[in-house]
């Protein structure tokens, strides 16, 4: 059976507990209770404010790559042999009746040959009187320095200062052997390939060289 002594609620109980406290051991075992304390209250706080850390997971998915889509086939390039082959168009004597085969001036020396083709005469084309082979020539050495046609070719007179057309050349009926070779004489030369040229006389240059200069336009005849 407990004392009054004993128990520390008896008689001289507090006044024990206290006295414990003030002793070595009691201040000893008072510590060590207030520092597991603190220890305990800063433990369960460090604990609540730090945040559990995220752990993420990355999966990785192997996928075989996707089969490249068809190109279209592309068209071999064709060889040199395999292109078309433009030809030039030929000069000669083709065409409807009354169609432009040339349009171009030139000067025609005195007592010289020249043909009136569908392209302007050139150095070799110029030939001399004693070659009778061209289509015009300017007889300067005669009365009235008359142009004239070529052998078994006729000459129709325009009137002066006209343009001659393919109408007018293929239509009219003055006849003549010979044209004045002064600035504005208009004629009309009907010329043995079927072909139709209207001559015009622009200038001319009496000092040596002498010359006269031509504005030819050439038809196809009927």
């Amino acid at each position: 059976m407990t004392s009054d002594q004993d128990s520390p609620t008896g008689p001289g109980g507090p006044t024990r507990f206290v006295t414990f406290f003030t002793t070595l051991p009691g201040i000893i075992t008072a510590a060590a209770a207030l520092v597991t304390a603190i220890g305990g209250a800063f433990y369960g706080g460090t604990q609540a404010a730090t945040p559990s850390p995220t752990v993420t997971v990355t999966q990785t998915e192997w996928r075989s790559p996707s089969p490249a889509p068809p190109t279209a086939p592309v068209p071999p390039v064709p060889s040199v042999s395999d292109t078309a082959t433009v030809s030039p168009v030929s000069p000669g004597p083709t065409g409807a009746a009354g169609a432009l085969r040339g349009s171009y001036s030139f000067q025609l020396p005195a007592l010289y040959y020249a043909p009136l083709g569908p392209q302007k005469p050139t150095q070799p084309d110029i030939v001399g009187a004693t070659n009778s082979s061209g289509d015009i020539s300017w007889k300067a050495d005669q009365g009235g320095q008359q142009i004239e046609a070529g052998t078994s070719e006729r000459m129709l007179a325009l009137p002066n200062g006209s343009t001659p057309t393919y109408q007018a050349c293929s239509t009219g009926t003055q006849f003549i052997t010979g044209a004045p070779s002064t600035p504005g004489s208009v004629f009309c030369i009907l010329e043995r390939p079927g072909l139709i040229a209207g001559v015009q006389v622009t200038s001319v240059n009496e000092n040596s060289p002498t010359y006269v200069t031509l504005q030819v336009s050439v038809w196809q005849g009927p």
